[in-house]
């Protein structure tokens, strides 16, 4: 499935012989909204498949074209705050920020205060509206424990770019992790489909169905029990390292999630 959208709509191209229900086939594609919701949108008219109003039981095909139209963000009152940011580069369109491991990069439910997003606001009144009201600059973002790299976008022509090079996986993206155990072979590529885990909505796991997910891990140094592995990744989907490192039976050191 290729997916794409800088405004309050969402376009997949299915691929992959989903046959899925529609409103299950959109609960693994669309983050941040329950099935239920995704249901509403659709009897609502908020959903068309080849350009028209469909029903939830319609079953998925390869090559059908899906627009799902956003509702708006629940608007949150952003508080600039002045939180300690290590700026890599920076010029008139973009910002690249070291992101510490802790801190959440944008507001959300229990999450209101000490993000990324507060730190942006308060060095900046110059970010990119196209991620929302509540997303200011973001065109994309890290786990709260995870440290990296974060590309923070000032205009909106700048945004729309960079989502474009994110779509078309045109960005290199490399992490560094422990893992549990000794990797055998000690390089891999990791290939599989994550969907959003059935029992807790919160995780992710490995299906037969959902986006396409392809990871590759190298071995830099074994310390027994404990492994420093380098992890490229092809796609960006969310827990991906997490998800593929427990796969193949080496968890990240210190995730209590997966």
């Amino acid at each position: 499935m290729n997916q794409s959208g800088l405004s309050n709509e969402i376009y997949i191209d299915v691929s992959g012989g989903s046959n899925l229900r529609l409103d299950a086939f959109l609960a693994e594609e669309v983050e941040n909204l329950s099935r239920s919701k995704l249901r509403d949108l659709i009897l609502n008219g908020n959903v068309l498949v080849n350009g028209k109003v469909s029903k939830p039981s319609y079953h998925v095909k390869d090559f059908d074209k899906i627009t799902v139209k956003m509702p708006p963000p629940e608007p949150l009152e952003l508080i600039p705050e002045e939180i300690h940011m290590e700026f890599l580069y920076e010029d008139d369109y973009f910002l690249a920020v070291n992101k510490p491991p802790g801190i959440v990069v944008h507001p959300g439910a229990g999450n209101r205060e000490g993000t990324l997003v507060s730190g942006l606001l308060n060095y900046t009144d110059t970010l990119s509206t196209l991620g929302g009201t509540n997303r200011p600059g973001l065109v994309h973002r890290l786990d709260k424990n995870t440290s990296g790299v974060l590309i923070v976008a000032k205009t909106d022509e700048a945004h729309w770019k960079l989502g474009a090079l994110f779509a078309e996986r045109k960005i290199y993206k490399e992490y560094r992790a422990l893992v549990w155990g000794i990797p055998c072979p000690t390089n891999r590529v990791i290939e599989t489909y994550l969907t959003r885990n059935p029992r807790n909505r919160q995780k992710y796991c490995v299906s037969n169905t959902g986006k396409f997910a392809r990871s590759r891990y190298e071995t830099i140094e074994s310390f027994g029990i404990i492994t420093y592995v380098k992890v490229i990744i092809e796609t960006g989907r969310t827990h991906q390292i997490r998800i593929h490192m427990q796969y193949v039976g080496h968890p990240v050191v210190g995730d209590a999630t997966y």
